[in-house]
């Protein structure tokens, strides 16, 4: 049986959000998975922040972690989880409650007492990721192409033909874009990654 890939899966916890957030790292993402109703380790995330001497060469970081806070006490962002008055029943987590809320991925502690999670086991949907923080190769890409436009072109393809495989789906998409602007058009990965997160936010 061929074992999913953690990038790829629905839901992210809050440390896979915030890495992917910080560094856009893929790897970094999937070594923060957890199993269903489990946490990844707290202290490796704390440990991933203290020795950037011993990082890889090509780490950087582009955002910080509280650009994450911000989007869910604005409501651009929402998370799901299980709340301390009703640990069995996952809901999202109102806006309202990330002003009490101190955010330490995994967990999401009580600003005004940090030995307990006001929400547990919280998560956040990947395509949402993807699309508030994209790829680095997408952030130079936004000013180049009406992404809009391609999704268009895109939900048209997929209406006439939707027997095409993922990769014949980024070449028809191609050949029609570059038919019509007669100009630059994307490259196959940024398509694809594209293409997964409007489908995966479609469902």
């Amino acid at each position: 049986m061929v074992q999913m890939d953690e990038f790829e899966r629905r839901h992210w916890n809050l440390c896979q959000a915030a890495v992917w957030i910080e560094f856009r790292e893929k790897d970094l993402v999937r070594q923060y998975a957890a199993p269903e109703g489990q946490l990844p380790d707290a202290e490796a995330y704390r440990a991933l922040h203290f020795y950037p001497s011993m990082w890889p060469n090509e780490r950087a970081r582009h955002s910080k972690l509280n650009e994450l806070h911000d989007r869910l006490k604005l409501h651009s962002l929402t998370a799901l989880g299980y709340h301390i008055s009703d640990p069995d029943l996952l809901q999202a987590v109102p806006p309202a409650d990330w002003e009490d809320i101190d955010l330490r991925p995994p967990q999401a502690l009580d600003a005004r007492d940090r030995s307990r999670e006001l929400w547990s086991l919280v998560r956040v949907k990947r395509a949402d990721i993807l699309r508030l923080w994209p790829f680095p190769s997408e952030t130079r890409d936004q000013s180049w192409y009406d992404w809009a436009d391609i999704r268009r072109i895109h939900d048209e393809v997929r209406a006439e033909r939707n027997d095409l495989s993922e990769n014949q789906m980024v070449l028809e998409i191609q050949a029609r874009l570059q038919r019509r602007s007669k100009g630059r058009v994307p490259g196959r990965t940024s398509l694809q990654n594209r293409i997964k997160a409007w489908r995966s936010s479609a469902r």
